[in-house]
């Protein structure tokens, strides 16, 4: 097992291209930390990083107490899983599973032994004198990771090991992951651009944006108290609603103005707030906290307003439906399919759970609260 902390790295390549910019991160022992974020914000880089794949421009890496900076990926004891499975096609699965312990030279014994161990965990004995063009996307994947954990590495990297796998497969290999990981208690470090994926899958995630770290957390912490307007835009699905207004007091109590419709901040977000006093700002809301009026049980004091269904999405067990207010402000509503709601619908009456609500700076996008 292992302790991995990042201290100040950066990359930056010729031409000064920047990739990874001051990335501070502690990976506690067994620990499944998952870096997320859009393609091109820094988050495979920093795991190649960690494998010692690309040199680190600026900062330390250390793996128990120990700088790696410079030490090759083979020094490292880390084992990574790709995206695209890398597997021999001319071997089979269990020849696959096997090559790089005996690339390190390890008795036949050892190796016999930890390919079927590795086989048992992820279902793959039936399959071990298969070759690759044999196997499911699924199975093929599940032979990356077994070849990763024969090695008994201290640290697992998963570079984007399920985005080439079909929407059901990943669902189901995700699971797998989760399960594996519980069963061997091993560090590991997972990327992903599927926030869904960081969600059920991290004990910890870092969300990665233009190259930083935005904000790290368990995943409750990150969805609940996003530190800005793109954490909190890009944590949750469908993502959270922004609406701007203006921040008014009127004797003493704080509203937001929307001009067509108010809405009063709740008073233990008053004082985060009171400072906006006539400036805009940026109104957060999910659409999981926006009811309709007919199944709301809670008080309505304060924080409705009147909206046109556009669209409704039904999906079975819930709905999204698409607002629009003749004042020209859009947003999506997640619904239980026994509200009765149907597109072109006028007027009708929203309810927003302000005390879930979120507040950001106009300027800077930070929150406000």
């Amino acid at each position: 097992m292992a302790h991995v902390v990042l201290k100040n790295v950066s990359k930056v390549y010729e031409g000064n291209v920047v990739a990874v910019q001051d990335v501070n991160l502690e990976i506690n022992d067994k620990e499944f930390v998952v870096l997320v974020g859009p393609s091109g914000c820094g988050k495979t880089t920093t795991l190649r990083m960690i494998a010692g794949l690309e040199e680190i421009t600026t900062g330390e890496i250390m793996i128990d107490g120990v700088v790696v900076n410079n030490k090759p990926p083979k020094d490292r004891d880390i084992a990574m899983v790709f995206q695209n499975y890398a597997l021999y096609p001319h071997m089979t699965v269990a020849d696959n599973m096997a090559f790089g312990l005996k690339l390190r030279h390890f008795p036949p014994e050892e190796i016999k032994k930890r390919v079927n161990e590795a086989a048992q965990i992820l279902g793959l004995t039936e399959y071990l004198n298969r070759k690759p063009k044999a196997l499911s996307g699924g199975q093929r994947q599940r032979v990356a990771i077994g070849r990763a954990i024969v090695r008994k590495p201290k640290v697992y990297l998963f570079d984007e090991p399920l985005s080439n796998l079909d929407a059901k497969l990943r669902v189901q290999m995700r699971a797998e992951l989760i399960k594996i990981h519980a069963r061997m208690k091993t560090t590991s470090v997972y990327v992903t651009h599927d926030q869904i994926e960081a969600m059920t899958m991290g004990d910890k995630i870092v969300v990665m944006n233009n190259k930083l770290v935005q904000q790290i957390g368990t995943p409750l912490e990150v969805y609940n108290n996003p530190v800005n307007k793109f954490v909190a835009g890009f944590i949750g699905s469908p993502p959270m609603n922004f609406l701007d207004c203006t921040v008014k007091d009127s004797n003493g109590a704080l509203w937001l103005d929307f001009n067509e419709f108010q809405l009063k901040i709740p008073s233990q977000f008053a004082d985060k707030a009171r400072s906006y006093v006539g400036r805009e700002v940026t109104f957060g809301v999910r659409p999981e906290d926006i009811y309709d009026r007919s199944m709301y049980q809670g008080s309505i004091d304060s924080n409705t307003a009147l909206a046109n269904v556009e669209i409704v999405e039904r999906l079975g067990a819930e709905e999204f439906v698409y607002f629009a207010t003749n004042g020209g402000y859009s947003f999506i509503a997640k619904y239980d399919p026994q509200v009765n709601v149907h597109m072109g619908d006028t007027n009708r009456e929203v309810i927003f759970d302000l005390n879930r609500s979120h507040l950001f700076d106009k300027e800077t996008e930070m929150a406000i609260y």
